[in-house]
């Protein structure tokens, strides 16, 4: 009867077709006299670790002790374990597998066809049990997505300002990142044209403190020096920025907001880039794409609505401005004396432009008459020079 000295089931990130190799492989559960040479739930690249390319779907790997084991485990399996004997099978369906058992003795021992079939039929029952656990986590995920994307939408639906979309954006990440912002222009960009030396930190909703302030400008060279391509991109990830290929500089400044891992995502219209959004976290790591797919989806609606709150505050803004010039009209048509029209002018003036002072300088008629004829004067003579005007009195509206 096979007794392994320790037993592990590894899995892989997604299934793989059955002539392919996976990247990565992850330890779901190990049991055995022998302590496990690393955690449960750690992910080791295939490329450091050897038998993983030479495991097939369709058959099982055995060694009995005749060869050894240094071409097919990591050092640190061989000197945890002390394995002279391992068998290897893989969990597979009739188009994919999903990952492999490896069980190892500390002796060399051989194996009956009795044992062979013993184990070959309790991988084929724990294959199923596998893929319908993660058929079942799968439906759980795809749901669970469902209900995020539609939590964020119904927000964004009703998003009066940019916080409200920063607040959107991190309800949809929930656990998986630790901050959304929503990055703007100081004016949409059109078509090509060249991007402003700042970026406006519009909105940010996180678990911490914020580390540039909600209203900040930030040359955005320093912090998102890749954020050109996303006027063609479709979107930036660093899954994790130490290893990104970025200046050391630029590292520095991410790690120093809290940025391990970073998402960017432009905000664009067909005709206008108004900025982006930045979802970070303070945690390395990959980044599903179908997660990718869920931002982009709300980008594309938080676009909307920005592009949108923006019009509003225009028409907003230029209404109240007609407001005003109407009623500083109004208020001039209504006066008959020369300087109560200019002081009620300069006054009105002064409080459409929250401006602390406003004045008018007139100037004296027989002054301007003889400043036209010095200009007419150095116009004939060929000098082009223009004069200044000097000794006005002003009319001051503070």
């Amino acid at each position: 009867m096979l007794e392994p000295d320790w037993a592990s089931i590894w899995m892989f990130d997604e299934p793989v077709a059955l002539e392919e190799y996976p990247p990565a492989v992850r330890l779901v559960r190990a049991a055995g006299e022998r302590s496990a040479p690393v955690p449960e739930g750690a992910r080791i690249a295939a490329e450091h670790f050897p038998l993983v390319v030479r495991l097939s779907p369709d058959r099982s790997l055995v060694v009995s002790g005749e060869e050894p084991l240094t071409d097919l485990l990591p050092p640190e399996f061989l000197r945890a374990l002390s394995a002279q004997a391992l068998a290897v099978y893989a969990f597979r369906t009739a188009t994919h597998w999903i990952g492999f058992t490896l069980l190892t003795w500390q002796t060399p021992r051989t194996f009956s066809e009795a044992d062979l079939r013993a184990v070959e039929t309790g991988v084929s029952q724990a294959t199923v049990v596998l893929e319908n656990l993660r058929l079942f986590r799968q439906a759980q995920e795809a749901l669970s997505r469902t209900q995020r994307l539609y939590r964020a939408s119904h927000l964004l639906s009703m998003a009066v300002n940019a916080q409200d979309v920063a607040n959107a954006m991190f309800e949809a990440g929930e656990s998986f990142w630790t901050s959304a912002s929503v990055w703007l222009f100081p004016e949409p960009i059109m078509g090509n044209e060249e991007l402003p030396d700042v970026v406006v930190n519009a909105a940010v909703a996180s678990l911490d403190l914020p580390t540039v302030e909600p209203g900040a400008e930030v040359p955005w060279r320093h912090v998102f020096p890749e954020a050109r391509v996303l006027s063609q991109g479709p979107y930036i990830l660093f899954e994790d920025v130490r290893e990104a290929p970025l200046a050391e500089q630029t590292k520095l400044v991410l790690e120093q907001m809290g940025a391990r891992r970073l998402l960017i995502v432009p905000l664009r219209t067909v005709e206008r880039w108004l900025g982006w959004l930045v979802m970070r976290s303070d945690e390395p790591g990959p980044v599903p794409q179908v997660e990718i797919e869920i931002y982009r989806t709300l980008a594309d609606q938080a676009t909307i609505v920005l592009d949108n709150l923006r019009l509003f505050e225009t028409a907003q803004m230029r209404a109240w401005r007609e407001e005003m010039l109407n009623r500083i009209a109004a208020r001039l048509h209504r006066s008959v004396d020369p300087q109560s029209i200019l002081q009620a002018g300069v006054s009105e003036l002064r409080q459409v432009l929250h401006a602390r002072r406003a004045g008018v300088w007139v100037i004296p008629p027989q002054q301007w008459r003889a400043t036209r004829e010095r200009e007419e004067s150095h116009r004939q003579d060929g000098n082009g020079n223009r004069s200044t005007f000097g000794g006005a009195s002003p009319h001051n509206g503070s």
